[in-house]
């Protein structure tokens, strides 16, 4: 325990060579509503799950998230609050904190790629959605050609949704319509 910060490391959590350490820092990060509060380091392997409990941040809404910063990007945390504290169990270390999210999706760009592909033309859509801290929510997200709606894969690793189509639509001008929203509920549209 460590202030209001409390953490529950159940027998044979940690290896025995591993040093562990919990502290709550102040912190004046953009949109950080809390202190963050370091558990350990991230480079420490836990084998079993650690209880955290720790205090409800005084201004929170529905736009808050809990999460770590891990290589660039924020991982919420799931957990849930009961007398002014909030309580979580995670099994991955770092630094963590309460951030308020009230930025939409950004659509970046769209583009329709001509590629000759096996000797056939086939025509793709290819769009780039980033978002600042929670994440874009790929099941919230529609994409429509011309009014029709179509089944996008997410490429995860390169951050796009992408679509090929089976057959080549008419000549001509066409319109895409997509909408998404982010783990916080920030909706953003683009035409």
């Amino acid at each position: 325990q460590n202030g209001n910060l409390k953490v529950n490391i159940p027998e044979n959590a940690l290896y025995d060579n591993a040093l562990f350490y919990a502290e709550s820092k102040i912190s004046y990060n953009k949109n950080q509503l809390s202190d963050t509060y370091i558990l350990g380091t991230s480079d420490i392997i836990l084998r079993n799950a650690i209880q955290v409990s720790l205090p409800m941040p005084k201004k929170i809404n529905e736009k808050t998230l809990f999460g770590r910063w891990e290589y660039g990007a924020f991982k919420i945390q799931e957990g849930y609050f009961e007398d002014g504290m909030f309580y979580f169990s995670t099994e991955t270390l770092g630094n963590y904190a309460f951030y308020e999210d009230t930025t939409a999706p950004k659509i970046e760009s769209k583009a329709l790629i001509n590629n000759a592909v096996f000797y056939k033309k086939e025509l793709s859509v290819k769009i780039k959605i980033t978002d600042a801290l929670a994440g874009f929510d790929f099941d919230k997200t529609c994409v429509y050609f011309d009014g029709v709606w179509h089944p996008f894969e997410h490429d995860y690793k390169n951050g796009y949704l992408y679509y090929a189509f089976p057959e080549l639509p008419s000549e001509g001008k066409h319109q895409i319509y997509v909408e998404t929203r982010d783990y916080a509920g920030n909706i953003s549209e683009k035409t």
